[in-house]
């Protein structure tokens, strides 16, 4: 019966624009198929113009056939660094989430917890190091040099020579270094003589190695929970920090550190998504956020989504037929004919032909 109201509103409405449009033949599938095939239409170009407006409070985009929450895609802009950016923030349906790790999985995830360019976990010595080099150069002409800094730094060889037969490169070229500093410290101690050179902490040299698919079109880095944390300056929503953890954003207090996988897409696209799991905030799980380096306009927004595409998500402007199945798809949730064999058949033969959405319609039974 709620089926067959609703054809009845449909016939309605398309009656309505026949009339207005002055087509007697109006058909809102007739309508659909004369859109453009790009991914946005000129409604959403419309849109884009409005978030350029907008700036930092955005504007939310009617969007996707299913994968996403609500239909909907906040897209906003930002500056970082100095520049412009548009963000675009969805979440993806815990039904679609499957199929989207499936795709990292395969594409061979980087696990390494730090960069290149950053400072190496293990190293727990570089600030101890440091103060034993300032202590011994300071006092290099009175020898009254700091004993409790100078017993620190010296009680971290043990550890070191330890270190020295790790596995990872990185580990063994820092501990080396770092054993290197300590014997210059002493030395120098021993002479009362400054140390020539400037200690710096050892930073990672070496990518870890990643077995990838030749063909994927991206590289993925999974990593804890890392935000831009954002103020409001002068009417523009400024990054003040492009990778706040969860601690931080959260004023220093102790809180779950949090899952992510970082994905770039070697065009300046990048993507951050935070799977649905119990290592993640409740508020933060699903979440997915595109980054492009420019203001938003329809091709940069195509482009993007078309690397969603290669993720296993569905993307594309939401039509009024899509807002319709996802109404329907509801309706049966709601109803629990969602479980009946006969629905889940008919849904898996409608996905595999590839079926528009008013064949779906069509296709349903009447509640």
């Amino acid at each position: 019966m709620a089926l067959s109201r609703k054809r009845n509103m449909r016939r309605d409405f398309e009656a309505f624009y026949a009339d207005v449009l002055g087509d007697k033949d109006f058909r809102f599938d007739d309508a659909f198929d004369a859109l453009a095939k790009g991914k946005l239409g000129p409604a959403d170009e419309e849109l884009l113009e409005e978030v350029r407006s907008l700036g930092w409070q955005g504007k939310a985009m009617p969007f996707d056939e299913g994968d996403i929450e609500d239909q909907n895609a906040l897209i906003f802009v930002e500056t970082f660094q100095g520049r412009q950016r548009t963000v675009v923030k969805m979440k993806v349906r815990p039904e679609a989430e499957e199929g989207l790790l499936g795709v990292l999985r395969e594409a061979g995830v980087d696990t390494a917890p730090v960069r290149v360019g950053q400072q190496l976990q293990e190293d727990v010595f570089a600030d101890d190091l440091l103060a034993a080099v300032k202590t011994v150069n300071h006092h290099a002409s009175d020898g009254k040099y700091n004993q409790a800094t100078l017993k620190k730094a010296n009680g971290h060889l043990a550890a070191l020579r330890r270190l020295r037969q790790a596995d990872d490169p990185d580990v063994r070229e820092m501990a080396e270094t770092y054993i290197g500093w300590i014997e210059r410290v002493q030395a120098a101690a021993r002479d009362k003589a400054p140390i020539a050179g400037r200690f710096e902490t050892y930073l990672k040299k070496r990518a870890a190695p990643r077995r990838r698919r030749k063909d994927v079109p991206f590289t993925v880095r999974r990593t804890k929970v890392l935000q831009p944390r954002r103020e409001l300056k002068n009417g523009e929503l400024v990054v003040v920090d492009g990778a706040a953890d969860n601690k931080a954003l959260f004023g220093g207090r102790s809180i779950q550190a949090g899952q992510q996988y970082e994905i770039d897409f070697g065009d300046g696209v990048r993507a951050v998504y935070r799977p649905s799991s119990d290592k993640n905030l409740f508020a933060q799980r699903g979440e997915f956020e595109l980054m492009l380096p420019e203001r938003p306009d329809a091709k940069n927004l195509n482009r993007a989504l078309e690397h969603m595409d290669s993720l296993g998500l569905k993307t594309g402007a939401a039509t009024p037929q899509d807002a319709e199945l996802l109404y329907l798809h509801k309706q049966a949730y709601l109803s629990k004919v969602d479980r009946e064999p006969e629905y889940q058949h008919l849904i898996a033969e409608l996905d595999r032909r590839s079926a528009v959405s008013g064949h779906v319609e069509a296709s349903l039974p009447a509640a």
